[in-house]
């Protein structure tokens, strides 16, 4: 079965989030600010915001700082914990719209991540699904088993 936390959470979504995140307030400045700690304190104020807006059930637990949205090595992800971090890929989303970023390749990250949720949702479906009819022989969707996907 797809290991969804590491490869999907904690992987494609912390980088995709952190990329969103980063080029909106560090890279873009599209809350006008002189430097970026003043940049990602915006950032941080504007998801505040948007918690209590759609009343978010999964908040990250810190406060966002250039080092929690930018890897050790430089690249822009999101460190954090995979419930807020998909919470997250919403917000990504949220703010390609509100301060509409026409850079294609942060826009096909916001679509991607669009994708990817509903093919996580799709995935635990299907799981479920199967495990309510009790079946023993593990995860029967084609994303965990390809071979499958056209025995519909």
């Amino acid at each position: 079965c797809v290991d969804v936390l590491h490869t999907c959470d904690l992987g494609l979504t912390a980088h995709m989030v952190g990329i969103v995140m980063f080029w909106v307030a560090v890279v873009r400045n599209c809350f006008n600010k002189t430097t970026y700690a003043q940049r990602v304190e915006s950032l941080q104020a504007h998801l505040r915001q948007w918690y209590k807006r759609t009343n978010c059930k999964y908040k990250l637990r810190f406060t966002l700082t250039l080092e929690k949205i930018r890897s050790k090595k430089g690249w822009p992800k999101l460190s954090g914990k995979a419930a807020p971090l998909r919470c997250l890929s919403k917000y990504a989303q949220s703010l390609m719209l509100e301060f509409g970023c026409p850079d294609s390749a942060v826009e096909y990250v916001a679509k991607s991540l669009e994708g990817v949720d509903r093919l996580l949702d799709f995935h635990r479906k299907v799981k479920e699904l199967f495990r309510v009819k009790q079946f023993k022989k593990g995860c029967p969707c084609f994303v965990c088993r390809p071979e499958l996907q056209h025995s519909f």
